[in-house]
């Protein structure tokens, strides 16, 4: 019984894809933007959802657009946002795979190594992420953020303090 049911789901997935896939690109467009400017900190979760599938749709109906990529970072740092660490990660994954000119790759493999970090708390995930994409993109704006994730992983607020090296004779506090 359980074919029959994955047939007919799997049918109908098809089926409102193919549908979905005709509007044209503006349409999608303006879809997604209009959901983007609804999106706040208070909005629920089907609101988000609704969000994360159009921009999942464009990529599907779009693949080779020159927003595609665009679409699917948007999805990964709203996965990120809302917490959904595994499902960020995937798509930033995708999108270096699928799109590995995209300009935006090396923020993707710096968000993935900040999920793996403070999302999903797999440190040794993360410290390889950071080293991944440090060795990957070195003219990377973040290469400076994530050489200090690295110095700093796992530590807490009053550890990473803890290691400064501060001079009596350069704070405010001092006695003159």
């Amino acid at each position: 019984m359980k074919p029959f049911y994955l047939k007919i789901g799997l049918s109908l997935y098809l089926l409102l894809s193919f549908v979905a896939c005709q509007q044209t690109a503006v349409q999608q467009l303006s879809t997604i933007e209009q959901l983007e400017s609804q999106i706040t900190a208070q909005s629920s979760a089907t609101d988000i959802e609704k969000l994360e599938q159009k921009y999942y749709l464009y990529v599907t109906c779009y693949p080779k657009d020159s927003l595609a990529p665009e679409m699917l970072f948007r999805a990964g740092t709203l996965h990120l946002k809302t917490n959904k660490g595994h499902e960020a990660i995937a798509d930033f994954d995708r999108l270096v795979q699928e799109y590995p000119d995209f300009a935006k790759n090396g923020e993707a493999c710096f968000y993935k190594a900040f999920t793996y970090e403070n999302i999903l708390m797999q440190l040794d995930s993360a410290k390889i992420a950071y080293e991944n994409f440090i060795k990957t993109y070195p003219e990377d704006h973040l290469v400076t953020d994530a050489q200090l994730c690295i110095q700093y992983l796992g530590m807490n607020a009053e550890d990473i303090v803890a290691t400064f090296n501060i001079d009596e004779t350069d704070t405010l506090l001092s006695e003159e």
